[in-house]
């Protein structure tokens, strides 16, 4: 019997943000190599014991996620989420195609981000953003699972994109991601 080929979804992924009340979506710039991560936080748990110290019930608080990258500073690149000390005034959505397409992504719908600019002499400039993930405004969960398409627009919109998700995973249909609060299609599925 011969083993299936599996597909996973490592590689360069291709990362795409907008502000959360924006209709189009733009491309980060290649990363830092090995610097893209999501990474959750397990909620704490809470365990109701008896007498003897036995646990009569555990509770769980829910998980919480951040999602982080690293952009080289150039002369020629401009910085795609712009910050004072560290800290940035707008909600940012965060979508996530891996390398291959065919293998689901990460759909962030709200996120605070906050930027780290740090210096070396080796490696020149590689500033951190992390994207602490917020409630959706949708409801359900906070990071949701697809298979995702971008298209870039031509013309005026040359360099801006849409993004739609494939029925399954964690959408019930197949839908466009709108803006945050725009109603249907804005990656509320079956999360």
């Amino acid at each position: 019997m011969t083993q299936q080929k599996l597909s996973i979804g490592w590689g360069k992924p291709n990362i795409f943000y907008r502000k959360v009340y924006d209709s189009f979506w733009k491309k980060v710039p290649d990363v830092v190599e090995d610097s893209y991560q999501l990474t959750p936080t397990k909620g704490d748990k809470k365990t109701a014991n008896v007498e003897g110290g036995e646990a009569e019930a555990v509770k769980h608080k829910a998980n919480s996620y951040e999602a982080a990258y690293a952009l080289r500073l150039a002369a020629e690149r401009e910085m795609h989420i712009d910050h004072t000390n560290g800290l940035v005034d707008d909600e940012y959505a965060l979508c996530v195609i891996p390398e291959d397409a065919n293998v689901p992504g990460p759909y962030i719908e709200r996120s605070e981000v906050s930027v780290e600019d740090p210096m070396n002499a080796e490696d020149g400039s590689n500033w951190t953003y992390t994207h602490s993930c917020l409630k959706p405004v949708s409801g359900g969960k906070i990071v949701k699972w697809g298979k995702f398409t971008a298209t870039e627009g031509t013309g005026a919109n040359a360099g801006k994109y849409t993004i739609a998700a494939a029925q399954g995973y964690d959408f019930a249909a197949a839908t466009q991601l709108q803006p945050a609060g725009s109603g249907s299609g804005s990656g509320s599925g079956s999360a």
